[in-house]
């Protein structure tokens, strides 16, 4: 059973960054909105995410370009659109939003 983990606070809340980190398994998803998108920026952040295997990696793209970070991002997450995310939750038997 996989999970779609959702995230939207920034990496400064690192008791949820790690708690959230902590509870995915491979073949889990962690798609990043809201303010979640600014861990892409963070090379800190960005070399966790990179190191789990097996996790598909996702950004919304509204929110990176809201933040104006579209030319910031330092990891190989797919950028999605609100339609691919409803989408990703129809993929996964469960999602899990860290807020």
């Amino acid at each position: 059973m996989t999970t779609l983990h959702t995230i939207n606070k920034a990496p400064s809340d690192t008791s949820l960054w790690q708690s959230c980190l902590s509870a995915i398994l491979p073949g889990d998803a962690l798609l990043m909105i809201e303010n979640g998108v600014y861990a892409a920026s963070q090379t800190s952040i960005t070399r966790q995410l990179q190191s789990m295997h097996d996790v598909s990696l996702y950004l919304l793209s509204a929110d990176i370009e809201a933040r104006g970070l579209t030319d910031q991002i330092r990891t190989d997450a797919t950028l999605i659109d609100d339609q691919q995310f409803v989408e990703l939750s129809c993929q996964h038997a469960k999602v899990v939003s860290w807020f």
